[in-house]
């Protein structure tokens, strides 16, 4: 569709200028006078027909992939070639502001309790209470390391049968907030890094090959320096390491900021709360074994509704074994399948 747009803009035939139009203009900037241009009636509301199609396209396709949370990076994909679409960018434009989470922000974390290892998880959905199939694995791993001399988890995730190249995340072991996100986008096309400091962080998106394009932008960070801040897209990996050092207990109750994307600038912010409460415990079976554990509801989103899940976490280790989202008639599922230790 903004192939064709362009297409149609430039073959557009321009209305030919009126006799004396120069000279009129010549003596209207020297009067200070404004000269309104020439307009063909007769093609005027084709163009504005055109235009207004072209919108309804674009806020269908945003309002669509907005329901898909998980895919934050898909506006990259959305606006390529689009011709409003910067090739070089960089910005901190006006946003709309995170509302304020519902729980104390979390700061209260047993740091000796993380461990590393190798949690693999399999995606299952479920429509109208039959088992309709899974949807491929996840692999997280969390390995002990260091990043410029500081002491950090690197945690890398790898998703089958999908085979690019694998994410990355590295968290400080001292306060367990990220330090550097690195995201491959399909087909290594699109490269997103997120550099964090103590109160802001820099991002960079590359998209290589058609609609290559550049983009750079930092944003400061929310909440407290020594609150966690999960990164949306690695959402579900370092969600894993952080529970292992929560408080967990029959009515805890905690949030924290997640963040998405910098870029592009606009109405959504990069940083969304996410509540975190105890509201039950329970025994689950799982491929990877029969576990005790909290279950957690998770909030995203507006007071009214916004998204909402389950989390089951171990009782004595405190991993994610199972997460778990009901929308209509379907049920996913994401639960654990195995796990190697590496401290």
């Amino acid at each position: 569709m903004i192939k064709d747009f362009r297409v149609a803009l430039r073959e557009w035939p321009a209305p030919e200028a009126g006799p004396g139009l120069r000279a009129r203009i010549l003596t209207s900037r020297a009067g200070g006078r404004r000269v309104p241009l020439p307009i063909d009636r007769s093609a005027a509301w084709r163009l504005r027909l055109l235009v207004a199609a072209g919108a309804v396209v674009a806020i269908v396709a945003i309002a669509t992939l907005g329901r898909g949370r998980a895919n934050q990076g898909a506006y990259t994909d959305l606006l390529s070639g689009a011709p409003w679409w910067p090739t070089v960018g960089a910005a901190q434009g006006r946003r709309t502001p995170p509302r304020a989470p519902r729980y104390p922000l979390i700061s209260d974390l047993d740091l000796t309790r993380v461990a590393g290892g190798t949690w693999t998880y399999e995606g299952r959905t479920t429509t109208d209470g039959i088992h309709t199939g899974t949807t491929g694995q996840l692999s997280i791993t969390a390995s002990a390391t260091r990043l410029d001399g500081t002491p950090v988890w690197l945690i890398t995730t790898e998703r089958r049968p999908v085979r690019d190249a694998a994410d990355s995340l590295f968290v400080s072991q001292t306060t367990l907030r990220p330090l550097r996100s690195v995201v491959n986008g399909r087909n290594s096309r699109t490269h997103i890094v997120q550099q964090y400091s103590a109160d802001s962080v820099h991002e960079t998106i590359d998209v290589t090959g058609r609609g290559e394009r550049h983009l750079r932008t930092a944003v400061a960070l929310p909440g407290a320096a020594e609150s966690p801040v999960l990164v949306l897209s690695q959402f579900g990996t370092d969600l894993n390491l952080l529970s292992q050092a929560l408080p967990l207990r029959p009515g805890w109750r905690g949030s924290a900021y997640t963040f998405g994307l910098a870029s592009p600038a606009g109405p959504i912010p990069p940083f969304a709360p996410i509540d975190l409460r105890v509201i039950d415990d329970d025994v689950v079976t799982v491929p990877a074994g029969t576990f005790d554990c909290w279950k957690l509801e998770v909030v995203q989103g507006d007071a009214g509704g916004g998204f909402r899940s389950y989390v089951w976490v171990s009782r004595d280790q405190q991993w994610v074994v199972k997460a778990e989202y009901r929308g209509g008639d379907f049920v996913f599922e994401q639960v654990l399948t195995s796990y190697a230790g590496v401290r």
